[in-house]
């Protein structure tokens, strides 16, 4: 009974986050029974929808614009992180990725409202992208708190390790086609690059099975 008690615990807790990061909430101190296993399941999940959900939005948004871009040879992302082997920098580039997406979507996002009168069919799965990043970067946030806690000897003992958030970008593009492409390019980017967070996530011993002695 006391063991399904304390699934029972987890499993609120567990919720409660998701819900907060769903809202694009701030996260609170973490429950001392939070489930880090469950969390990565979600994030799996979520990145998995927002892979397809960001195909629906290119294809709509070529469709709508009348032509098709494509990714450069070696991504942005995939440049920067090409040096990157540590679990708890892999995870913190990623929160920090989602974040840069989450804003770079935010200025395609008003390019469409002031250029194209918010287009019918690209505004809803553009809102359904910028939606999920911002679920995905807090719940990357949760998970970088669970899995890599503040070591002893910390200015604030016992403070969770969060990767800064990046500075907010400064966009400018003077004139329509600079502005479509900026967008299709954001689109075919974060597509390139949901899959490596699944790679991150998925990898062997994952982020949740780090020996106790080793999370720092």
């Amino acid at each position: 009974m006391a063991r399904n008690s304390g699934k029972a615990v987890r499993a609120q807790a567990t919720l409660l986050l998701t819900l907060l990061a769903l809202q694009g909430r701030p996260i609170p101190a973490l429950p001392v029974h939070i489930d880090c296993s469950d969390i990565v399941f979600r994030l799996k999940l979520l990145t998995a929808m927002l892979y397809n959900e960001t195909q629906t939005l290119l294809e709509e948004y070529n469709a709508h614009h009348g032509w098709t871009c494509r990714a450069p040879a070696i991504p942005e992302h995939a440049a920067a992180a090409a040096n990157v082997s540590d679990p708890s920098e892999l995870l913190a580039d990623a929160y920090a990725r989602s974040v840069s997406f989450k804003r770079a979507l935010a200025k395609v996002k008003e390019y469409q409202i002031l250029e194209w009168g918010n287009p019918r069919s690209v505004a809803p799965h553009l809102d359904q992208v910028r939606g999920n990043l911002w679920s995905q970067s807090a719940l990357l946030e949760v998970l970088i708190r669970l899995a890599y806690p503040a070591t002893p000897g910390t200015p604030v003992s016992g403070t969770p390790v969060v990767p800064d958030t990046p500075s907010p970008p400064r966009y400018f593009h003077a004139h329509g086609f600079a502005k479509k492409r900026f967008g299709c390019e954001q689109i075919v980017e974060l597509r390139h690059w949901l899959p490596e967070v699944l790679g991150v996530l998925t990898a062997d011993p994952g982020p949740c099975h780090r020996p106790a002695g080793d999370r720092h």
